[in-house]
């Protein structure tokens, strides 16, 4: 693991109800894996509100 932050969510774009406690926080990690045919980055990140996980990028 290289990083790790937190962001919120872009209330602004979606319907979030203050009874379901507001924004919850999107977790993103910044990893680094290799193997034998080389290594990269990639960024992670786990939205709480839906716990589902999207990878946002890769570098090689």
């Amino acid at each position: 693991m290289l990083d790790y932050w937190v962001t919120t969510r872009d209330w602004w774009r979606e319907e979030v109800s203050l009874a379901d406690g507001g924004s919850q926080p999107i977790r993103h990690w910044l990893v680094e894996a290799s193997s034998a045919a080389g290594s990269g980055q990639a960024e992670l990140a786990l939205d709480e509100a839906s716990m589902t996980w999207r990878l946002i990028g890769l570098v090689d």
